[in-house]
């Protein structure tokens, strides 16, 4: 786990990892990793969302502060996961 304790080191780190929007997969869980935010939040959504989006509608987001300790998984997941792109197969 990687303890952050400003929103500028998050950032940093995530531009180091070349973290980026898109979809991740670890196992069978897919998720779509829209990015992170300057008070330290990561916003993660679901393909089923993505896909919503993507016909005109709103989706709903998940908000992560990893800046709180209790939250670094939600980090560590999408460090430890597979960057599969923009687009999935169906």
């Amino acid at each position: 786990m990687t303890k952050f304790e400003t929103a500028n080191e998050l950032i940093s780190f995530v531009k180091e990892k070349e973290l980026k929007r898109g979809f991740y997969q670890k196992g069978k869980r897919i998720q779509w990793l829209v990015g992170f935010d300057m008070l330290g939040f990561m916003q993660v959504t679901t393909p089923a969302q993505v896909r919503k989006s993507r016909s005109g509608f709103n989706c709903s987001v998940t908000n992560w502060n990893v800046l709180l300790e209790e939250n670094s998984p939600k980090l560590d997941w999408f460090l430890s996961a597979k960057y599969i792109g923009t687009e999935l197969e169906k």
